[in-house]
């Protein structure tokens, strides 16, 4: 029963996220070698992303020295949907949205392992695949600026570290 109630979750998300949901093209593709040292499971995830949804995003950012994140080890990439420290425009809103719950969606064939957005987060095996919203994520703001908490850009961790 369990199973079926979670297949039909996932179902639902993906009929949401791929049939009703379009994005803003905003910006180039980016080929995942110009992100720095990336796990090959982030370069599949950036691929996809990009084949499903083109250039949605206004900028990318992969791996960089940063120990306390997935970015250190090349297992996350920052989406920006709005200049730095901004907030993005309701249609970019959107597209971040309809991002995550794609992302959510196939989290399983992605090997997402967390994502960070407009001050929640989603990790696999702790929440529930579904739609991004209060009920299937938890608050992760409070951080300080737009960019710290996630509310200009859509972070996205994959691979077999712990989500960070």
């Amino acid at each position: 029963a369990n199973q079926n109630r979670r297949d039909a979750a996932i179902q639902e998300c993906r009929t949401a996220s791929t049939g009703g949901g379009s994005v803003v093209q905003a910006g180039d593709t980016v080929p995942c070698d110009s992100l720095g040292r990336m796990h090959p499971d982030a370069c599949d995830m950036h691929k996809f992303l990009q084949d499903e949804f083109g250039g949605f995003f206004l900028t990318a950012g992969g791996q960089r020295n940063e120990p306390s994140s997935n970015h250190h080890n090349g297992q996350a990439i920052d989406y920006m949907m709005a200049p730095l420290n901004k907030v993005p425009s309701a249609e970019m809103r959107r597209s971040g949205d309809t991002i995550v719950n794609f992302v959510i969606a196939n989290s399983e064939e992605l090997n997402i392992s967390g994502i960070l957005w407009n001050e929640r987060k989603w990790a696999a095996g702790n929440d529930p695949i579904g739609e991004w919203n209060e009920e299937n994520t938890r608050y992760a703001g409070g951080r300080g600026s737009n960019t710290q908490n996630h509310v200009d850009h859509v972070h996205i961790s994959v691979g077999p570290d712990p989500f960070k």
